[in-house]
């Protein structure tokens, strides 16, 4: 009866989430998302920002001797990829950073 009241236009997802995530993972759920809007990537789109960050992670890992010329030849990309990837999310790092820092403050 539960998911006939929520399957109406403007919470047709609800059955949906409801399998995937069960009544007490949706309940927690809509406490922390209720009332706004989630955008969800595609796969490609989630998976491209997984490597953006294993890039980052890799270069910045002082005891990793990872250069961008092995992750270009790893992942199949340029070497300007790498770079570029690495510096986007490092800008990231550091503005998610000092706004974290701004806040404790």
């Amino acid at each position: 009866m539960l998911l006939v009241l929520l399957k109406t236009d403007s919470y047709s997802l609800l059955p949906e989430l409801y399998d995937v995530f069960g009544e007490e993972n949706l309940m927690k759920f809509l406490d922390i998302f209720a009332g706004n809007t989630i955008k969800v990537p595609s796969k490609k789109e989630f998976s491209k920002a997984i490597q953006k960050i294993d890039i980052y992670n890799r270069l910045e890992n002082k005891k990793n001797s990872t250069s961008a010329l092995l992750l270009s030849q790893e992942y199949e990309v340029s070497v300007e990829y790498i770079r570029t990837s690495h510096l986007e999310i490092k800008k990231l790092v550091e503005n998610t950073s000092s706004a974290f820092l701004n806040r404790t403050r």
